[in-house]
């Protein structure tokens, strides 16, 4: 339970200070974007790119984008893989103890009942420490 609590405030305090960032960060002139720069700016820091992704709601409607897959991943692991492989660093998957049922409405009513139930669901340790990090990305 306090683990639970501490990942849910770990996760609420990287949020706010990834948003203060991007907030402190963003140019005046968006034609004078550098985005090498901004990596570049990563280059001394540790960095976690850290995402929770489901990919086993196979009977999605992928006509309308409702749940995109792109090379067999979901939506979120994509972007995660990208930012990884732009700034580099470590990255890790949030893995639930139990996962979610296997199909996009199945999926739909358990995350409604955890919220209906403001439940949270339990997740595996992470293999690394996110204290450790001076940068961590969560999708």
């Amino acid at each position: 339970m306090k683990k639970r609590n501490l990942l849910i405030i770990l996760a609420v305090l990287i949020a706010a200070t990834i948003a203060v960032y991007i907030w402190n960060h963003q140019t005046a002139n968006v034609s004078s974007y550098n985005e090498n720069a901004e990596i570049q700016q990563l280059s001394d820091k540790k960095v976690l790119v850290v995402y929770f992704s489901t990919t086993n709601t196979n009977d999605a409607d992928i006509v309308s984008s409702a749940t995109p897959k792109f090379d067999e991943a979901g939506s979120t692991e994509y972007v995660a893989n990208y930012i990884h492989s732009k700034v580099g660093g470590d990255i890790e998957r949030l893995t639930p103890v139990n996962d979610y049922p296997k199909g996009y409405w199945s999926t739909v009513s358990a995350a409604k009942k955890e919220l209906d139930d403001n439940a949270r669901p339990e997740f595996l340790p992470l293999s690394v420490n996110p204290e450790d990090y001076d940068v961590i990305f969560v999708g």
